[in-house]
């Protein structure tokens, strides 16, 4: 599921329908035995492979954007400012050493 997550346009909806059950239904299964709603879920299995090939490739933030899913770099950058409280330049500089990440203060 992790593949078509990242390389997919998801909705709960289409998801219930692979399954045969409603919308509500498969919001309400995914949610029991994932532990967390199906856009959380989601957004982490992105998220996951934007960080990986951050870290791992040169490729700009608008390819990474559309290969894991975001659609855009303001999709991804969002994303990444509600998650983390950076962006993903910043997370890409981070971790190769280019500059230190500042940690957030609560």
């Amino acid at each position: 599921m992790s593949k078509w997550v990242r390389y997919s346009t998801v909705s709960s909806q289409l998801c219930g329908l692979k399954i045969n059950l409603s919308e509500r239904q498969f919001t309400g299964v995914f949610t029991a035995e994932v532990g967390a709603t199906a856009a959380d879920h989601v957004e982490a299995v992105r998220m996951e492979s934007a960080f990986r090939l951050l870290e791992t490739t040169n490729r700009t933030i608008e390819q990474i954007a559309k290969t894991c899913g975001f659609g855009t770099p303001e999709t991804m950058n969002r994303t990444f400012r509600r998650r983390l409280d950076t962006t993903p330049g910043d997370h890409r500089h981070h971790c190769r050493g280019d500059h230190p990440m500042p940690i957030p203060v609560p």
